[in-house]
């Protein structure tokens, strides 16, 4: 009976011991939390071909004629000039270059940076007439221009037929110091651009309508007005510092 005691009693004491022991045993591992993982951001595209502004173009266009029409055979000349007599034009040097006489044409060389030239003739145009007129240019570069003005002063103003050196015709009108488009910069049919090249240009004034040939095609019909006339002369102006140079020639007018 004392021995069964002593037995109970040792495995009394013994239970606290073996309680911790399996406590001890028992590691709480911790809950591995996700860490916060860096996202590199990402290197700067290196553009190795970068878009430049496109430069925006004169509006141009090219008509199309509604009819055919075919320049009149007139037969009462009014002018036929071979360039040979000085007093007809006005001559000589200007700021933006020389106007000359020279092998039957009248030169017009630009030398400035910019520089227009005129030269006013004593001639008249009425309000109906046929024009023939060969132009040539021997130095032309992109956007200079050139060509001829009539009816100075008329109840219309003035009005300018330019050409640029791209084949281009235009027509603008001066009046009290200002200028209008009125027909926009429009690719001409069969027009020997740059240089050198040379155009023959046929205007035709009709009742108040102006009818433009270059090289003997028609290119387009403006409606101006009835009975103007006024006197006419030639042009030149180049667009940059590279100098320009237009000869005209053989000039004819005849009217009905």
């Amino acid at each position: 009976m004392i021995k069964r005691l002593a037995v109970m009693l040792v495995f009394m004491l013994a239970m606290p011991l073996v309680a911790g022991c399996k406590e001890a045993a028992v590691v709480q591992t911790p809950t591995p939390q996700p860490t916060a993982t860096h996202t590199p951001e990402p290197s700067p595209t290196i553009d190795w071909f970068p878009r430049t502004a496109t430069p925006t173009r004169q509006v141009v266009y090219t008509p199309t004629p509604e009819r055919n029409i075919e320049a009149p055979a007139y037969t009462n000349v009014l002018i036929e000039d071979g360039f040979l007599e000085p007093e007809v034009w006005q001559l000589g040097g200007q700021d933006a270059g020389t106007v000359d006489l020279k092998d039957g044409s009248l030169s017009m060389a630009v030398s400035a940076e910019k520089g227009r030239l005129n030269s006013l003739s004593s001639y008249r145009l009425p309000s109906n007439f046929y024009l023939e007129l060969n132009m040539r240019t021997s130095l032309c570069s992109e956007d200079d221009r050139y060509g001829i003005y009539f009816w100075r002063f008329s109840q219309m103003g003035t009005l300018a037929l330019w050409f640029n050196c791209q084949g281009q015709f235009s027509l603008e009108r001066e009046i009290n110091g200002g200028r209008s488009v009125l027909i926009p910069w429009t690719n001409a049919r069969r027009f020997m651009p740059e240089a050198p090249a040379r155009n023959q240009l046929g205007l035709w004034a009709q009742d108040g309508s102006l009818y433009l040939f270059i090289n003997g095609v028609f290119q387009t019909e403006f409606k101006a007005q009835p009975g103007m006339e006024g006197r006419m002369g030639f042009l030149a102006e180049a667009a940059g510092s590279m100098p320009e140079t237009v000869l005209f020639s053989q000039l004819r007018v005849s009217t009905p």
